[in-house]
């Protein structure tokens, strides 16, 4: 139970963080949540030849932080397999927002691999 309450800690912060930083983009075409300053994973997104200030990395973000708050919902709910894959895929999704993401995707990914938060998740 502790595991899956740390995944939906994980997923609702980071999806809440990238929600709205990519918002903030979109609108203002700065990341007004760090005063328009980026991470590393700028560097990542302009080394596949992304502007890390364009419209294709804030919907990223938007993308990523819908989709990790529907993954924290669908855990904490105990919707089944669906919470589960939608978990990993949110997981996985956050691994590129350098170092921050990647931490918490990480750390997602591993407990939700773990048997006991995998069963009890699943319905299993």
């Amino acid at each position: 139970m502790r595991s899956r309450f740390i995944a939906v800690i994980l997923l609702a912060s980071m999806g809440t963080w990238l929600l709205i930083a990519g918002a903030a983009a979109l609108l203002t075409g700065s990341y007004g949540l760090t005063g328009g300053a980026t991470g590393p994973w700028a560097g990542l997104v302009a080394s596949v030849g992304l502007d890390p200030a364009g419209w294709v990395v804030g919907l990223a973000h938007v993308g990523t932080g819908v989709v990790a708050l529907l993954a924290a919902f669908a855990v904490a709910a105990g919707w089944g397999a669906l919470a589960w894959w939608l978990g990993v895929t949110a997981g996985s999704f956050l691994l590129w927002y350098l170092p921050v993401g990647t931490i918490a995707g990480a750390a997602t990914l591993i407990v939700l691999a773990l048997p006991g938060p995998r069963m009890a998740i699943r319905g299993e």
